[in-house]
């Protein structure tokens, strides 16, 4: 970090909450301009979650060249985005954070320099949880950052070239949960699956595909009409749903049911849930639920004058709703922009206002150029909430970034998504 006598405004986590806090203390109206922002990450890129899954799915015989095009897409490097750093007067620090002195006001980062702050946003977002499954962690890979992606994508087509080698032989996968990140990956890699049957590149039943869920219904949260419609796409692909089954255990090659069953498998893309990050447990702040901040309405920390929490790392209760928000990627951008009005009122002796979250509906896709659309602009499914859904990840690309980067990343990964659809 840069030596300074400016007082430290420091957010960790470069992550949607994270950096729309970043983004909107930068230009609020009246912040101090004797206080420094300076967003902190273990990464050096920003991860646009909603189109991991294209990353997992993509067309499996790209050209070797083409792999930058897979991670360009969903990747944008913090250091990179010189608007961001120059122009809005964000400082971007890559390290690895270990924990906070409270006293000191001081951010660990283990065998690196400590460094300081004088109002701290905690946006660490979350980690997958393993619900306590045994073998969950040894024998199934999660959905939840670039690495991850791609090791799916070498799995699956080792899986295609082994099913050419024994012809007759069903590979399976199994999909576990059946919530946004299970049907998105599954209805993509069904499609693609689809088109290698069509080319005669395998045969029909080569790799079958099953969603496992523990409740009811897929996407329950979204409806029963949202549920029903995700699994009639999924079941016209080709998805075989055992719901209702929640994971009792998992060996080397099958899935235990509580009933006794086990369902055999190649290979298990594990996308149950998630929790908070565990790194909290450190931070000697109060937690809820699955280890999640507790906040105030106005998403500072409960019992501190200077900490502040938004994102997925966050337990918040709607007003509206009585219930714990979504933990999707609209609400923790909005959280994070009204960290960034608190934490700038805060400084300028203003009383807080409590956070009123902003339901932007959803779009889901499930598989080829179909979606499914619950929003005020478009209620309904197929080609067009598809359309709606691209529109949606440029949008969000031209809300950190200058319309032309915004275009280029959005462009250089298209060229390889779309060849999926």
């Amino acid at each position: 970090m840069k030596a300074h006598l400016r007082k430290q405004v420091v957010i960790l986590g470069g992550g949607f909450a994270g950096l729309s806090a970043a983004l909107q203390l930068a230009n609020e109206p009246g912040f101090r301009r004797d206080y420094n922002v300076t967003l902190v990450d273990k990464n050096c890129y920003h991860l646009y979650h909603g189109l991991l899954y294209e990353v997992a799915t993509a067309h499996f015989e790209i050209r070797p060249q083409d792999i930058q095009y897979l991670q360009g897409g969903v990747c944008i490097r913090l250091k990179a985005l010189g608007e961001l750093v120059t122009k809005r007067q964000i400082d971007f620090m890559q390290a690895t954070v270990t924990g906070i002195d409270r006293q000191r006001q001081r951010v660990l980062c283990g065998h690196e320099p400590d460094f300081g702050y004088d109002h701290l946003v905690i946006a660490l977002g979350s980690e997958p949880t393993d619900y306590g499954i045994a073998g969950l962690r040894e024998h199934s890979v999660s959905l939840r950052d670039i690495p991850d992606a791609l090791a799916i994508r070498d799995k699956v087509r080792l899986l295609i070239a082994k099913s050419n080698q024994s012809p007759g032989t069903t590979r399976q996968i199994i999909v576990a949960g059946g919530g946004f990140t299970g049907v998105e990956f599954a209805g993509e890699l069904l499609e693609y699956i689809r088109r290698l049957v069509r080319q005669r590149v395998i045969a029909p039943n080569a790799i079958g595909v099953t969603i496992v869920e523990a409740s009811d219904a897929l996407l329950k949260s979204l409806g029963a009409d949202v549920s029903r419609a995700a699994q009639q796409r999924l079941a016209r692909l080709g998805a075989r749903f055992e719901l209702g089954a929640p994971i009792a255990r998992i060996g080397n090659q099958a899935v235990q049911l509580p009933d006794g069953r086990a369902i055999p498998f190649d290979l298990l893309v594990w996308s149950g849930g998630i929790q908070a990050n565990r790194l909290l447990k450190s931070f000697d702040i109060p937690t809820v639920g699955r280890g999640q901040v507790a906040v105030e309405p106005t998403l500072r920390v409960k019992g501190s004058e200077n900490l502040w929490a938004a994102g997925d790392c966050v337990m918040f209760i709607d007003p509206a709703t009585g219930k714990p928000i979504p933990q999707v990627a609209p609400l923790a951008s909005d959280a994070g922009r009204q960290v960034a009005k608190n934490v700038a009122r805060s400084i300028n002796g203003l009383p807080l206002l409590p956070w009123q979250p902003r339901h932007f509906g959803f779009v889901v896709p499930v598989g080829g150029k179909f979606a499914i659309a619950r929003t005020r602009l478009l209620h309904g499914q197929g080609l067009i909430a598809w359309i709606l859904r691209r529109l949606i990840d440029l949008n969000y690309f031209m809300s950190i970034m200058s319309f032309r980067k915004a275009l280029r990343v959005f462009i250089r990964g298209a060229r390889v998504y779309l060849k999926n659809d």
